[in-house]
């Protein structure tokens, strides 16, 4: 396996490459936006102020973003640089989308009136919606695209090292950890979160009277429901809101944690299948977050995976 490069560019777009690397942290995970990179290197001479950094493995590209964050500081070992960035969807997430109302929307549309003009490429599948659709005051470029997308699509979206938009795809390959070495492994169950019911309204004059109850957080023993008013969306977006409230709350009940030593090859919402003695028995779970690391001890990949939940939804009105 190759080793972890950078590129560091500055205002002018000159290139520094740190040779010097102390550690480096990457993280990529399914329900954040952007990847986050902490990176700390020596340096011998002056440093310019940092724009823009890219990490590569080998020659392909890891990770592409904006620093957010620079640090330098002196001491008897020579000059360190500490640099925190996230990736390119930054610019979505830190950009307000325009309130208003589409009137039967497709995934196209809402990319090219959100990152079109921060020059994001557009690779996602043909979705179009037959009702009226809410950006409503607040919501990032990102959650205008993410939001529609997520309600009619099984998964959400992220944007890739060439700056195009694609939707997360679960792997119909399912993978395993051999050749992988684990040094350490933990399972949680949390029940702390999942939630049993949502309750809802849709207009703000009337009770809670819509319901979505999640039959297999029931059949677990767990009694939660949550109270929400969706007045403010139209009829479609009201009962993928309270869905998408639900689901989340399942999502991490079941999970699944390895450290893994070096630079492991798995990929968000890849299906691995662990196999691991008195802990997880051929059991397949779903890759939501990976950080790979640098320090010290050297090199390692911590691989944070879920169970996929069938959370046996059923909707029903009743005062």
């Amino acid at each position: 396996m190759a080793e972890i490069s950078f590129k560091l560019f500055d205002v002018k777009n000159d290139v520094t490459i740190p040779e010097s690397v102390v550690s480096y942290e990457l993280t990529s995970e399914v329900s954040a936006a952007c990847d986050g990179l902490r990176l700390c290197f020596i340096l011998g001479g002056a440093c310019p102020e940092i724009v823009k950094v890219q990490a590569y493995n080998g020659d392909k590209m890891v990770f592409n973003g904006f620093a957010d964050k620079q640090c330098v500081s002196l001491s008897e070992n020579g000059k360190t640089v500490f640099i925190y960035a996230r990736s390119s969807a930054a610019l979505l997430v830190d950009n307000e989308a325009l309130p208003c109302q589409y009137h039967r929307p497709s995934a196209a549309q809402l990319w090219y009136n959100n990152a079109r003009e921060f020059e994001f490429g557009c690779a996602l599948p043909s979705l179009t919606c037959e009702n009226d659709y809410y950006v409503l005051k607040g919501t990032s470029c990102f959650g205008a695209i993410n939001n529609f997308f997520s309600m009619l699509y099984p998964t959400g979206i992220y944007v890739d090292v060439d700056n195009v938009i694609r939707a997360y795809e679960i792997s119909s390959e399912v993978k395993t950890l051999d050749g992988c070495r684990v040094t350490k492994a933990g399972y949680v169950i949390n029940r702390s979160n999942p939630l049993s019911q949502i309750d809802y309204k849709i207009t703000a004059s009337e009770k809670y009277c819509y319901h979505l109850k999640s039959k297999s957080a029931e059949n677990n023993g767990i009694s939660r429901r949550r109270l929400i008013n969706l007045s403010a969306l139209p009829l479609w977006q009201r009962e993928a809101a309270a869905r998408q409230t639900l689901e989340k709350s399942l999502e991490e009940m079941y999970a699944l944690e390895l450290e893994i030593e070096g630079y492991a090859d798995f990929a968000l919402y890849d299906s691995v299948r662990v196999n691991l003695k008195g802990l997880c028995e051929n059991s397949v779970f779903l890759v939501y977050e990976l950080v790979r690391s640098k320090g010290r001890n050297g090199e390692k990949t911590v691989v944070k995976l879920r169970s996929q939940q069938d959370g046996g939804f059923i909707n029903y009105v009743a005062q």
